[in-house]
């Protein structure tokens, strides 16, 4: 079961709200979850650029997700389980945009393993 956000505050502080809004729905555990990106674009040859006219691969553009999540009761917020997952991919690019390897698609990729509890 979600939570709408209609049990939700407009500002939420802690965990306190999401554990009181998932108490009203009688919920006795919730998962409180997070995804972090960061996205980075250098050119390692500006120089190159300019005398390539921009068809030299010289950006380098790296995607950084992080997901970390949280299994928490609700009545005492005991933390049964945290967990912390960061992947990063890169690309080489041209000035002009087109992508000499394969799309970046980081937040679609699949972990064979379980995750650690």
């Amino acid at each position: 079961m979600a939570l709408n956000r209609m049990l939700l505050p407009a500002r939420l502080e802690s965990d306190r709200e999401i554990r009181e809004a998932a108490s009203r729905l009688q919920a006795n555990l919730v998962f409180i979850y997070s995804f972090d990106t960061a996205f980075f674009d250098t050119d390692a040859a500006r120089p190159l650029t300019v005398i390539t006219l921009g068809l030299s691969p010289t950006r380098k553009i790296t995607a950084i997700t992080t997901v970390s999540a949280l299994l928490m009761e609700t009545r005492t917020g005991y933390i049964y389980s945290a967990y912390e997952v960061t992947e990063r991919e890169a690309i080489l690019s041209t000035s002009r945009g087109a992508a000499t390897t394969r799309p970046m698609r980081p937040a679609r990729r699949q972990r064979s393993e379980p995750l650690p509890s």
